[in-house]
């Protein structure tokens, strides 16, 4: 048997609230190729529905302060 690689995405999210307040939002694989102009678009849709609440009293999203992919490759060795 041979060793096994998997490769993982996950986009992280830093969302910041009306209280000052800064959350990391994980999603895991994210669309290829996304860009910002496309999270710029989300945020202004997460804005107008109230889509996600902070959870200090419930403060409103403000803004993604920033976003970055993360790509993690793990091989499993083949021990026999």
């Amino acid at each position: 048997m041979a060793d096994k690689i998997t490769i993982e995405n996950e986009l992280k999210l830093m969302a910041k609230f009306t209280d000052n307040d800064t959350r990391t939002i994980p999603v895991d694989d994210p669309k290829d190729g996304l860009t910002a102009a496309q999270i710029k678009a989300a945020e202004s849709q997460i804005k107008t529905s109230n889509a996600i609440l902070g959870d200090k009293g419930g403060a409103d999203f403000y803004a993604f302060e920033s976003a970055r992919t993360i790509t993690k490759k793990t091989t499993k060795l083949d021990l026999g």
